[in-house]
């Protein structure tokens, strides 16, 4: 969540683990392959953490915070937001394009996707304190675009054991 005027911002940053089940197009062009991909996903909202800015704070000459997004009731621990009651199984939906480009016996993955969030990241009577006890809404759900980039490579463990013993002795 990124929110921004003169006298102040905030910028946030969800941890989360997910689970994507997309259905894949592929079209090869020689050694080249791409993909197209659409479909749900699921995700566990880990936590997270911020950076905030508030005309109040300059007051007191307080520039900017870090802080920490923790779950649960308001124990007034210093850099943290709490919420109440999040709702830490989001839902989604993605598409996305790619391509496995060759790289001698090797591929390197380029991924691009979008992903579109169906649920708030919290209930609708949730708390979201700050450690200076001002209270704010977290009712939103998430958009992302990410890019993944990767190097696959294969072995075979068939062929690396060949013609090793199995390290029995013989009698």
């Amino acid at each position: 969540m990124v929110g921004h005027n003169d006298y102040s911002f905030q910028n946030e940053r969800y941890h989360n683990i997910t689970l994507p089940a997309l259905l894949r197009a592929s079209y090869t062009a020689g050694m080249n392959k791409f993909y197209a991909n659409i479909g749900p996903s699921l995700s566990y909202w880990l936590g997270g953490s911020g950076k905030i800015k508030f005309a109040e704070l300059q007051e007191e000459s307080i520039v900017t915070r870090d802080y920490r997004i923790r779950f649960g009731e308001n124990k007034f621990q210093a850099q943290s937001f709490y919420v109440t009651k999040p709702n830490r199984l989001l839902f989604s939906l993605e598409a996305g394009i790619g391509a496995m480009l060759p790289m001698r016996q090797n591929f390197l993955m380029l991924d691009l996707r979008y992903s579109w969030g169906h649920t708030n990241l919290a209930q609708d009577d949730t708390s979201y304190m700050f450690y200076l006890e001002s209270d704010g809404q977290i009712i939103h759900a998430t958009q992302t675009i990410s890019l993944s980039v990767a190097y696959l490579f294969e072995l075979d463990f068939l062929e690396m054991t060949k013609g090793k013993t199995s390290g029995k002795k013989k009698k």
